[in-house]
């Protein structure tokens, strides 16, 4: 936890861009800005690990999707309001409801 802190601690006072420390830490840019949308909305705690994989009602998921797809609200901002880990599982679960027409 203590390198997320760092990566993001830099990239937020502007020393670096996040391609610069993709590769110095060996990290993909969009786990990095994973962690800092994480960090954004949840503070240091965002940058924990975590194990366990949640588990979504499909109503929720179905909503979340809504929102997208209607222009209501921006898949990061959706995340960030409605506290979803990362905007992948919200692409993902759009991807599956345009692909087989619903969400599991």
């Amino acid at each position: 936890m203590e390198q997320r802190l760092e990566i993001v601690t830099k990239y937020l006072s502007g020393q670096d861009s996040l391609t610069q420390l993709s590769k110095e830490y060996g990290v993909s840019k969009s786990a990095l800005k994973s962690w800092y949308h994480r960090y954004e909305s949840k503070g240091i705690d965002g940058l924990r690990k975590t194990h366990k994989n949640k588990k979504y009602d499909p109503k929720f998921k179905l909503e979340m999707v809504h929102k997208v797809l209607s222009g209501e609200i921006g898949l990061c901002e959706c995340c960030r309001e409605f506290n979803l880990p990362s905007p992948s599982i919200l692409s993902n679960w759009v991807e599956t409801l345009i692909i087989v027409g619903k969400v599991f």
